[in-house]
């Protein structure tokens, strides 16, 4: 019933969603189009089985057909984020879960071992616990236009108006999952985390050839710290992903890399290239992805046109936004290639 009923929004559809947004305060049709639509949304989510929804994080998500057809261009601006993360949780009723995220995990667990004969005692360990915390941030990005351009412009301008949002949301969302300061609300970045496990690669004049070992030693020293299972997840910048490729055809990468999402590692316009002393290093980051508990929203959309915009100029402000939150789960089993070896990316 769902897929067959006529979407209140959508490419043909004469209702513009973000003209609709700015009016529904004053337009009593603009609010029961958005009423409809978001009906349209927690049912397309109850029928698709998707994680995330209004409910969880209070505001109102886009229509269908806005996210559908920007999804290739938006999802490639946050490949890391999107082979890690999970829906960020909520509570049970629904309502958002605060602004911290709280992971229990075992620091000391229990030990196994051999009752040495029958009617002996056994071997006890006693487990402790401890917490990882998750600070919950925002994300957002945000437009200033004319009225007039929000009320006539028509659908085909939705389409323009959410690819500029939503690219600058993921975008940034990118970026401060790799880079992210801890501070002034931003995350705390996976390459300023504390307790990661540095490697160094040293090298004045590098080749591909010789930065192979050092990537499998990053991959070994995650593993060994580890335990469990070998890394899946490594990230560096595009450049440097290339470079390795002039390696020829008789040399290959770590045998380990096949188990990378994609079969290849991930390539993130993110990682900086102006690193180290020099001012020319990239990093490649090798992980687990148990390692790293990421947690994000879907975007929501608002339209604010109070203040001193509208009365003196007929603008109004579009913002997307998201919440974003990052722990640190097992952070010695993130391996960090540095070193003057890794300025090959800067070519």
């Amino acid at each position: 019933e769902v897929l067959r009923r006529h979407a209140i929004y959508g490419k043909n559809a004469k209702a513009s969603f973000f003209a609709d947004l700015l009016n529904m305060g004053v337009d009593i049709y603009a609010r029961a189009r958005i009423n409809s639509s978001q009906k349209e949304n927690y049912e397309l989510a109850e029928l698709e089985g998707r994680a995330v929804n209004t409910g969880g994080f209070a505001g109102l998500i886009p229509p269908t057909y806005l996210t559908e057809s920007l999804a290739p261009a938006l999802r490639a601006s946050m490949p890391t984020v999107d082979a890690i993360s999970y829906p960020m949780p909520t509570n049970l009723d629904g309502t958002g879960g605060g602004m911290s995220i709280v992971i229990p995990k075992f620091t000391t667990g229990a030990a196994g071992g051999s009752q040495t004969s029958e009617n002996t005692a056994v071997s006890t360990t006693d487990v402790v616990a401890a917490n990882v915390t998750a600070n919950v941030v925002t994300i957002t990005a945000a437009t200033t236009m004319s009225l007039q351009m929000l009320q006539r412009s028509g659908t085909s301008f939705d389409l323009f108006v959410a690819r500029e949002l939503f690219g600058a949301l993921n975008a940034e969302t990118e970026r401060q999952l790799l880079t992210g300061s801890g501070s002034s609300g931003q995350a705390t970045g996976i390459l300023n985390a504390a307790g990661t496990t540095s490697v160094t690669y040293t090298n004045a004049s590098p080749t591909a050839a010789t930065a192979l070992p050092k990537i499998g030693a990053a991959i070994s020293a995650s593993a060994s710290t580890f335990l469990r299972n070998a890394p899946d997840v490594v990230v560096s910048s595009p450049r440097f992903l290339s470079w390795l490729s002039t390696v020829g055809e008789n040399i290959r990468p770590p045998y380990e890399w096949t188990a990378f999402v994609g079969g290849r590692p991930i390539s993130s316009g993110a990682m900086p290239t102006n690193l180290g002393a020099g001012t020319n290093e990239s990093r490649l980051i090798v992980f687990p992805r148990e390692a790293v508990a990421c947690f994000i929203t879907d975007p929501v959309l608002d339209v604010i046109t109070d203040g001193a915009g509208l009365a003196t100029s007929m603008s109004a402000t579009v913002i997307a936004r998201r919440y974003l939150a990052i722990g640190y789960v097992w952070p010695s089993a993130i391996s960090i290639l540095s070193g003057t070896g890794m300025a090959a990316a800067a070519v």
